[in-house]
């Protein structure tokens, strides 16, 4: 944060617009420069290594995942067509079974009923006498 006031009139005079402001004239600029130039001469140069060479990185280990992948989601789709295929059988069995049953009920039931029948009118002609 700036604070000097001497520094902060001019770019608050135009806000947006870019300043440019001399901090010295060639003469010193070129001085300062062969300054610091006769002061990098005296140390060592300091040779910088070359960066290593990045391979891109490999997509084998997600395309085996994505396979792996695909290859579960087939199984389940084929295991859960099975236990379809089983539920529809069984329906139909259940169906058939059911059907069984209803026509062998209502036959039992008509036994059931004649014997009633018959017992009661055993009966009644027991009391009668």
């Amino acid at each position: 944060m700036v604070t000097d006031t001497k520094l902060t009139a001019a770019p608050l005079e135009t806000p947006g617009e870019v300043l440019k402001v001399s901090r010295g004239s060639a003469v010193e600029h070129l001085d300062e420069f062969e300054r610091s130039r006769s002061k990098r001469a005296g140390k060592k140069s300091v040779t910088r290594s070359k960066k290593a060479v990045v391979a891109s990185p490999s997509r084998r280990t997600l395309d085996e995942a994505e396979t792996a992948l695909g290859e579960a989601d087939e199984l389940h789709r084929k295991a859960l067509d099975q236990i379809d295929r089983r539920i529809a059988k069984l329906s139909a069995e259940r169906s058939a079974l059911n059907k069984k049953f209803k026509s062998e009920r209502e036959t039992l039931e008509q036994r059931v009923s004649c014997a009633k029948r018959a017992y009661e009118a055993a009966q009644q002609k027991m009391a009668r006498c």
